[in-house]
C-alpha cells in the first residue's frame, strides 16, 4: 500500500500537474516540477519568498485579486491568454484554478493554491525534464580533505576549501580537523574512524562549522590514508554539502501535510485506485458517489461505481494505455450512487507512478446539470420545430436587411408565394408592407434593433396578385451569432368580417401565445442556462462576447414572455392569497435580483408603516411593483439622476400606495390611455406597451383602485387602493 507521501510526491513530482501555493502572507509555499518545466525556474529560488517580490508585475495583474479573493475562501476559475506576469512567454490559453487552503483542526484558511492547466499550448519538445534537485547536483562539488595522524591537513582541494569557507589550505595549516566539527559529530567521526581501521567503509552525514562560523550539514565518505611503504599516515574523505538537501527535505515533510490536506479538502472528487481498487479518496468523491464516509466508499470495488457501459469504456481505455495507444485524459461516463441513482460524470484521468507501482490519479466532476441541459435544449428544438411545421401560425425568419431567409407554409400562404417563390425571388418585408402601414413598421424595426420583443399589432400584407391580407403579428429579434427577426402572423381576414369570428380568433391567438409563451420559456430558460455554462466552459474571447449577447437578448424576450404570462394568468384567475409583509415585499423588489438591471443607479424614498401585513397574491403585489418602478426609472429625465418616492399609508380596511417619480410626466391628452394594452406613450417609447395595462388588470382583480396624475413638482404619480383582506 502506498503512503500519503508517495502519493503526494508524486502528484508534485508529475509533469501534468502545474502548481504554486502561497500563504496568507504571499509567501511561496510550493513550486511544483510541472511549474518548474513550465517556468525554466527551480523551487528553491522561490519558497518562502514573497511571490509579489519575485513576479513585481503580478501586483498590477487579474492574478493578485483573484489572491485576496481566494483567500477570503471564494474558488475562482479564470482562463488566460499568457502568463507574462511570471514570466512565462509561451502563447495559448491558460485555465488558472485558485482554491482556498485550510488548517486541518480549525478549518481556517492558511493559503491559495493555484493550479495552470494549459489549454492549447504545447510545450517545446527540446525542453528537457528537471528534476527537484537539479540546481544543487549540478553546484556542488564534492570536497576532498586529508589529513595526518594528528588531524593536521595534508591537504583540501577548492571545493573542501569552500565547504569549510577558506581560501586555501594556508589559512587553516595550524588547525586540527576538530575545530571545524560540532561535537556531536566528533563522537561519530570517532566511532566511524575505528571502522577504518577494521577495513569497514560506509557513509556518514557530520555538522562542519565552517572558518566564519556558518554550520554546513556534509555527507562523508571516508578511507584510512596509507603511504608507498604501507604505513598509515593519515585519513582521506570525500564531503558533499548537503545543506540545501537537508533544507529541502524538511520542507518535504511540510509539502507532504500541505499535499495530503489539498487532496482531502479539495473541491472536486479525487481518487486513487489500481486494478478497480480504491487506494485512497477524499471526502468529496464519498458524497459525488452518495457514500457516507471515505471508510465506506473505499470498501467498494470502482465498477461497482460505474454502469456496465461505462465499465466497458474503463476497461478499454486500459488497454490502450497498456498497449501504449494514446488516450485522452478527459472522458465523460455514468457514475452509479449508492442508492442506484444515475448520473453524468466528467473524469480526468492521469497515470502516476508510485513507490509500488503504476496506479490512476482521478478527479471527478458531477455534469448531469451540464447533459440534462444540453439534452432539454434538443428536446426544445424538436418541440418548436413541431411548432413550427404545425402550421396552425404563420412564422417567418428576417435577416437584419429585411429580407425573409425562412417561413413555414402557413405564413406563405397568407402572402400567397411558395416555398419555389422563397428560394428563387427576394421576398422583403418592405415589398408586403402596403404604404399605409410603414411607419408602423419603422417602430417595429427601432424595437427590433433594441432586441426587443414586438407586441402583437394588426398590421396587412400585399400578397403576390397584389391584394392585402390583414393579419395580427408579433416579433421578436434573437440576437447571437446569427442575427435573426422572428415573426408570427395571423391572417384576420375573418376576424373583420363578424365581430364573433374576431372574438374567436382573438381567443386563439391568446391561447396561443400562452402555449407559445410557455413552450418558448423552456427553450430560453435552456439557452440563458447554456450560456451561462458555456461562459465557463468556453475559452475563446470572441465566443464569449457572443453567448454574453444571446443571454442577455434572451432574458429580455424572457421578461416580454413573462408580461405575457402574467397577463394569461390574470385572465385565469389564477391568484393565491398569503399573507404578505409590505415593507419587506418592497425591499426585496428594490434589491432583489430582478431590480439587478435598473434599480442599482436610483435613489428610493419610502414611506412605510412597520409591520404592516394584508391578504393578497404576493407575486402579483410583486409584479406591480416591479412594473410601477420600471415605468418610473425608464421615464427618468436623461439630465436627472433617477430618484422615485413610495410610500404606503394603512388604514382600516384598505391600504393606499403612491409611486411618484420626477420624470417627464404624462401627456394629459394620452392620460386616459395609459392603460390600454399595447398602448405607448410616445415613438420613442422603448416598452411593450403591457406594464401598465398588467398592472391595471391585478389592481382589479383584486377590488382595488388605481389613477395616474401629474405631480405639481413635475414627474407621473400612481395612487393604487387596495383591500387589506380578501
Amino acid at each position: 500500500m502506498s503512503t500519503y507521501n508517495d502519493i503526494l510526491n508524486a502528484i508534485k513530482d508529475s509533469d501534468q500537474f502545474i502548481l504554486l501555493s502561497i500563504d496568507q502572507h504571499y509567501l511561496c509555499t510550493l513550486w511544483s516540477r510541472g511549474l518548474s518545466n513550465l517556468t525554466g525556474k527551480e523551487e528553491h529560488a522561490f519558497l518562502g519568498k514573497n511571490i509579489f517580490q519575485s513576479f513585481p508585475e503580478l501586483i498590477s495583474s487579474d492574478h493578485f485579486e483573484n489572491f485576496k479573493k481566494c483567500l477570503t475562501g471564494q474558488k475562482i476559475v479564470q482562463v488566460f491568454n499568457h502568463l507574462s506576469p511570471l514570466d512565462i512567454d509561451f502563447k495559448g490559453s491558460f485555465e488558472v484554478t485558485y482554491s482556498p487552503t485550510y488548517h486541518k483542526k480549525d478549518e481556517e484558511i492558511t493559503g491559495c493554491l493555484v493550479r495552470i492547466k494549459v489549454l492549447d499550448q504545447i510545450l517545446p519538445q527540446e525542453k528537457q525534464e528537471l528534476n527537484k534537485y537539479k540546481t544543487f547536483s549540478n553546484n556542488t562539488d564534492v570536497g576532498i580533505w586529508e589529513i595526518d595522524t594528528e588531524g593536521y591537513t595534508r591537504f583540501a582541494n577548492p571545493s573542501m576549501c569552500k565547504i569549510l569557507g577558506i581560501k586555501s589550505t594556508d589559512d587553516i595549516k595550524r588547525k586540527t580537523y576538530h575545530s571545524f566539527f560540532t561535537k556531536e559529530s566528533l563522537e561519530r567521526i570517532t566511532e566511524e574512524h575505528e571502522k577504518r581501521t577494521r577495513h569497514i567503509s560506509s557513509n556518514y552525514e557530520a555538522e562542519i562549522i565552517a572558518n566564519n562560523g556558518e554550520k554546513r550539514i556534509v555527507l562523508i565518505n571516508g578511507a584510512p590514508l596509507y603511504n608507498h611503504s604501507g604505513t598509515f599516515i593519515g585519513l582521506i574523505g570525500a564531503f558533499i554539502d548537503i545543506t540545501e538537501k537537508k533544507k529541502i527535505e524538511a520542507e518535504l515533510i511540510n509539502s507532504e501535510h500541505r499535499f495530503r490536506y489539498l487532496f482531502e479538502k479539495s473541491y472536486r472528487a479525487n481518487a486513487i485506485s489500481r486494478d478497480f481498487k480504491i487506494l485512497i479518496a477524499n471526502e468529496a468523491f464519498a458524497k459525488i458517489f452518495g457514500y457516507s464516509s471515505i471508510e465506506e466508499i473505499m470498501k467498494i470495488p470502482v465498477y461497482e461505481l460505474y454502469t456496465e457501459e461505462s465499465v466497458q469504456i474503463i476497461k478499454k481505455r486500459i488497454s490502450r494505455i497498456k498497449e501504449g495507444k494514446p488516450v485522452p485524459s478527459s472522458y465523460v461516463s455514468q457514475g452509479r450512487r449508492k442508492d442506484g441513482s444515475i448520473f453524468y460524470l466528467e473524469n480526468d484521468v492521469t497515470l502516476i507512478e508510485l513507490s509500488d507501482g503504476k496506479a490512476y490519479f482521478l478527479s471527478l466532476k458531477d455534469i448531469t446539470d451540464k447533459i440534462n441541459a444540453r439534452n432539454a435544449l434538443i428536446a426544445s428544438e424538436a418541440k418548436f420545430s413541431g411548432i413550427f411545421n404545425s402550421n396552425l401560425i404563420g412564422i417567418a425568419f428576417s435577416d437584419d436587411d429585411h429580407n425573409i431567409i425562412d417561413a413555414n407554409e402557413r405564413f406563405l400562404n397568407i402572402i400567397q408565394y411558395s416555398n419555389e417563390d422563397l428560394k428563387t425571388e427576394k421576398i422583403t418585408w418592405d415589398k408586403i408592407t402596403p404604404n399605409d402601414f410603414k411607419f408602423d413598421d419603422e417602430i417595429t424595426s427601432e424595437e427590433y434593433a433594441q432586441d426587443k420583443w414586438q407586441a402583437p399589432y394588426e398590421r396587412e400584407y400585399v400578397c403576390k396578385d397584389g391584394s392585402k391580407t390583414p393579419v395580427l403579428e408579433g416579433g421578436a429579434k434573437l440576437n447571437g451569432m446569427l442575427n435573426l427577426h422572428v415573426s408570427f402572423a395571423i391572417d384576420i381576414t375573418e376576424l373583420r368580417k363578424s365581430k364573433e369570428e374576431t372574438y374567436k380568433l382573438t381567443k386563439e391567438l391568446s391561447t396561443f401565445l400562452y402555449m407559445t409563451s410557455h413552450d418558448l420559456k423552456g427553450p430560453l430558460a435552456t439557452i440563458i442556462g447554456l450560456t451561462m455554462i458555456a461562459k465557463q466552459d468556453i475559452k475563446d474571447s470572441k465566443a464569449l462576447d457572443y453567448f454574453k449577447l444571446i443571454e442577455r437578448s434572451t432574458r429580455k424576450l424572457d421578461n416580454s414572455l413573462m408580461g405575457l404570462l402574467r397577463i394569461m394568468q390574470i385572465k385565469n384567475n389564477e391568484f393565491y392569497y398569503t399573507e404578505v409583509d409590505m415593507g419587506r415585499l418592497l425591499n426585496e423588489v428594490i434589491h432583489g435580483s430582478y431590480a439587478a438591471d435598473f434599480t442599482y443607479h436610483a435613489q428610493f424614498h419610502l414611506t412605510i408603516p412597520d409591520d404592516l401585513i394584508i391578504t393578497s397574491d404576493k407575486e402579483m403585489l410583486k409584479t406591480i411593483f416591479q412594473k410601477l418602478i420600471d415605468n418610473a426609472l425608464k421615464y427618468t429625465q436623461p439630465s436627472q439622476n433617477p430618484e422615485v418616492d413610495i410610500c404606503i399609508y394603512n388604514f382600516e380596511k384598505n391600504i393606499q400606495i403612491i409611486f411618484a417619480d420626477r420624470g417627464k410626466g404624462i401627456n394629459e391628452k394620452n392620460i386616459d390611455k395609459l392603460f390600454d394594452m399595447f398602448y405607448r406613450g410616445d415613438v420613442n417609447s422603448k416598452g411593450s406597451g403591457l406594464g401598465l395595462y398588467i398592472v391595471k388588470s391585478i389592481v382589479e382583480k383584486f377590488n382595488g383602485k388605481i389613477k395616474a396624475a401629474n405631480r405639481i413638482r413635475g414627474g407621473a404619480e400612481f395612487t393604487i387602493d387596495l383591500p387589506k383582506f380578501r
